[in-house]
């Protein structure tokens, strides 16, 4: 399915012209048609020859609907330009066409109306007129075409133009990211809220959970409709309406956006490659306020300069757009930007969430520079750059690429030496590192390690949970880079503890000969008559080498009988359903403090819980 637009001065004739091709009045507010004048988003679609499916939005052409008309145009595959022949090129023609020049819509032409109006000279005039207005933009070159919606003159060549056109244009990607910018929220008694617009970059199925991700809301899909077809599954590129379940139609409203849950976050910081119009009158300053149009999204803004003063008519610059309200926005996502009166300009978003830039700084730039980079691979491993660690998955949604093909990509970056994989086989859960980025956290992890053998030259090692507490990553993919660390043999896990390979305790004569009596002692019995002493460093090595466990300050016992012990309390309290203190003593056949500290021991590892003057298990 896909998704057409039109654009063009007030009363040139888009309205009229759907409805002759599709025999749908897309005007449906009741001012609309008092007034003979299109207000708001208006709707329709059309089978085509080729059995194509379209959707076709109308958008108002008057200067103060011209927020509606961008909450129209956002998602559409093919714009039409309407032209009155009776007036040919006006103020909002033009205006129309550089925000569908800003917002590289995928495919355009120029229809001229109303051609039954005027003669044929007067009718090429316009012709020529139309080429010169769209001259240097995305329609220049584009196919002209004449019709007449009151005698269908041209009507035949246009939808065939249109079946052609679309044909050309390869299916929306499903990026596996769903997104719905919302244009329309009402409510239908009996069925509740529906809202609808343009699904792009993935799909939405029947009984889905889904999330508005202005209003931070979950939801749950419970109807489709397209065209007035219900649907179990809804493809990109597919103009919708979906109820929804457990939400007021009051509380959504245009500029929402529905997707998924889980990866969709709003930012109020966005990096972008901006343009300024030629039409503008004069340059556009460092921190000017502007209005930002993204999908059917508006919020006001500052326009913060990286690299000029100024940008001149025409110009195009890097930008950062500190918006004054949160907008759910991705990567690649074009946007349009307006003064109070006019549309000034429009850009590409690159980058989100971004701390405040230094102005002028080339390091930025270069950043950013990278990040528009046509060539895959260096866009590739820019993103993970900014983003490291993170999964295959992630990386997909926010290069705008397919998960197939972005798993073939990071399989080429990674022959490459671009990219480390933090594993073997790539899939959509494996996490991944920049062979910088995985460089610099091997050399962080063998310096914080270096440090602790420094420092703590009787200890064998750091504790995992320390460790990784050090490293500072998110919790997520510790364990992945953990382990593709100890891949490399440089350091080793022990027990609870990791420490360098080469690394071992260094004691003296004397203090080994400490160690070798204590163990010594504690060998011939579980419960030593007279606890051994040493020194409490000493005994975190044999702790540490798993050896003993330390029950208290002042006690210890070898790490088998302790598990010996533990296994009986165990066994005793599955048959009994409990234990006391005084049953545990007479069980092992040793002292009150003894039994008492092996019955704390394992409450403090979560074995047992105390309840008044027993212990059960957990």
């Amino acid at each position: 399915m896909y998704v057409i637009g039109t654009a063009g001065h007030v009363d040139h004739g888009k309205s009229t012209l759907i409805e002759a091709l599709t025999g749908i009045d897309p005007d449906r507010l009741r001012e609309e048609k008092e007034r003979g004048l299109t207000i708001d988003l208006g709707f329709a679609w059309l089978n085509l020859p080729s059995g194509k499916e379209v959707s076709i939005v109308d958008v108002p052409g008057h200067e103060r609907f011209i927020k509606n008309m961008l909450s129209g145009v956002g998602a559409i595959d093919l714009a039409m330009l309407i032209v009155a022949a009776d007036e040919s090129v006006m103020p909002q023609t033009l205006e129309h066409l550089a925000i569908l020049d800003l917002l590289s819509v995928r495919k355009s032409f120029v229809v001229i109306t109303k051609s039954d109006l005027v003669d044929n000279d007067l009718l090429e005039l316009v012709k020529l007129e139309v080429e010169e207005a769209v001259k240097g933009t995305k329609l220049d070159s584009s196919p002209v075409l004449c019709v007449s919606s009151t005698t269908k003159e041209g009507l035949r060549e246009l939808i065939g133009e249109l079946d052609s056109a679309l044909g050309e244009l390869e299916e929306r990607p499903d990026l596996g990211r769903p997104r719905l910018a919302i244009d329309r929220s009402f409510s239908i008694s009996g069925f509740g809220t529906v809202v609808t617009g343009t699904l792009i970059d993935g799909v939405f199925k029947l009984g889905q959970e889904v999330f508005l991700a202005r209003r931070g809301v979950r939801s749950r899909i419970r109807g489709i409709q397209a065209h007035k077809s219900h649907l179990e599954i809804a493809t990109p590129g597919t103009r919708i309406a979906v109820n929804l379940m457990n939400i007021k139609a009051e509380n959504v409203s245009r500029g929402e956006i529905l997707t998924i849950p889980g990866w969709l976050n709003s930012t109020r910081a966005i990096d972008a490659k901006v343009k300024i119009l030629n039409s503008v009158a004069r340059p556009v300053r460092h921190n000017f306020p502007i209005t930002v149009h993204v999908y059917s999204a508006e919020t006001t803004a500052r326009l913060r300069l990286l690299n000029q003063d100024f940008l001149k008519p025409g110009q195009e610059g890097w930008a950062q757009l500190w918006l004054d309200e949160h907008l759910p926005l991705v990567r690649g996502d074009r946007f349009i930007f307006r003064s109070t009166d006019q549309t000034i300009g429009g850009g590409v978003i690159v980058d989100l969430d971004s701390k405040k830039h230094r102005r002028k700084d080339p390091a930025v730039i270069d950043y950013l520079d990278a990040l528009i980079q046509e060539d895959p691979l260096v866009k590739l491993e820019t993103t993970l750059e900014s983003v490291q660690p993170s999964d295959v998955k992630s990386i997909s949604r926010l290069i705008n690429l397919p998960l197939v093909e972005t798993i073939a990509l990071i399989e080429k970056a990674v022959s490459v030496g671009f990219i480390f994989p933090l594993g073997n086989a790539i899939d959509e859960s494996s996490d991944l590192l920049t062979v910088r980025g995985w460089r610099e956290i091997s050399n962080k992890a063998i310096s914080i390690l270096t440090d602790f053998h420094k420092e703590n030259p009787l200890k064998l090692g750091m504790s995992l949970e320390e460790f990784r507490k050090r490293l500072a990553l998110k919790e997520r993919f510790a364990e992945s880079v953990l382990n593709a660390l100890l891949k490399t043999g440089d350091i080793v896990e022990d027990g609870h503890i990791v420490r360098l390979e080469n690394h071992s305790p260094i004691l003296t004569v004397n203090q080994q000969s400490q160690i070798d009596d204590f163990l010594a002692i504690l060998s011939e019995t579980p419960f030593p008559t007279d606890q051994p002493s040493l020194p409490v460093d000493l005994q975190m090595i044999l702790v540490d080498r798993g050896e003993i466990i330390r029950l208290g300050s002042n006690m210890a016992i070898k790490t088998n009988y302790y598990k010996m012990i533990q296994s009986k309390i165990i066994n005793r309290v599955k048959s009994e359903g409990q234990i006391s203190l005084s049953e545990t003593r007479d069980l092992l056949g040793t002292s009150r403090k003894y039994a008492q500290s092996i019955l704390e021991h394992m409450d403090d590892e979560k074995i047992t819980r105390r309840v008044g003057d027993i212990r059960i298990l957990l």
